[in-house]
């Protein structure tokens, strides 16, 4: 198992709230080595451990001999978050040379009801030796933590999710392919300045994006795209949880772009 996803796998506990010794409908989720409160829930939440779910996920992938590493881990006690690369290929010819992608997938969790178990899959681009370009997601799947399953099904569902999805990886990458023939004209560039005007993104973003562009000079929309990601590989820092968010919306946006 990979070495940076055990510190996600701390113990917690689920114990019931009483009141006047009888259960009130409520539970407490307690990190069982910190003896922290990690959250107050109706006991109707279904506690999904974070150990359940990266054995599993790793299981799935040592299964099929692929190879991977973690690329982001993140967790806050409460909420959760990994990223394997997965070492499966393809090399996509563009104007600016042969660019490898590889799949990527993503699992969140969370043991305050603030965010369902989720898996996506995404191409991401290799740049460097110490960085991923972020690519367009090709599939995501979301399970609440209620109901009377049990959380083995609810991972195991999810794996299949996983698996169904691996075949648009090919579909997504002939997308990008697209991206490389896509001339920046006028009216694309100013809806991409009207995109960074937008006060989500910081300044300090804003103003990396722009030194990019006027640097690598780009033709066409997939070194704009690159342009872009680059700043969200190499200046975010990705250990803030408000990274991700601003990360994900250059993705999207900038895509957009291209439809």
């Amino acid at each position: 198992m990979v070495q940076e996803i055990e510190a996600l796998n701390f113990p917690v506990s689920v114990e019931p709230i009483l009141h006047s010794g009888e259960e009130s409908g409520h539970q407490k989720i307690i990190r069982e080595d910190t003896k922290e409160l990690i959250s107050i829930t109706s006991d109707k939440y279904l506690l999904i451990k974070n150990k359940l779910v990266t054995d599993r996920v790793q299981n799935y992938l040592n299964d099929l001999g692929l190879d991977f590493k973690p690329r982001k881990v993140f967790s806050n006690n409460s909420y959760s978050k990994f990223e394997l690369i997965v070492d499966q290929e393809r090399s996509i010819s563009t104007k600016l040379g042969s660019d490898l992608l590889k799949p990527l997938i993503t699992v969140e969790n969370s043991y305050d009801t603030t965010k369902s178990l989720r898996v996506s899959l995404s191409a991401y681009r290799v740049i460097c030796s110490n960085g991923m370009m972020m690519m367009k997601s090709l599939f995501s799947s979301s399970t609440k933590h209620l109901g009377q399953s049990k959380p083995e099904d609810v991972v195991e569902s999810m794996i299949e999710h996983l698996d169904n999805s691996n075949r648009y990886f090919l579909k997504i990458c002939s997308h990008f392919e697209r991206m490389s023939k896509l001339k920046i004209t006028k009216t694309r560039m100013d809806a991409f300045i009207e995109m960074l005007s937008n006060k989500a993104i910081p300044n300090y973003v804003k103003t990396q994006i722009l030194l990019q562009i006027k640097e690598q000079s780009p033709q066409n929309m997939w070194g704009l795209y690159n342009c872009v990601t680059y700043v969200a590989s190499h200046v975010l820092d990705h250990k803030k949880s408000s990274s991700n968010m601003i990360e994900n919306k250059l993705n999207k946006e900038v895509l957009l772009l291209t439809q």
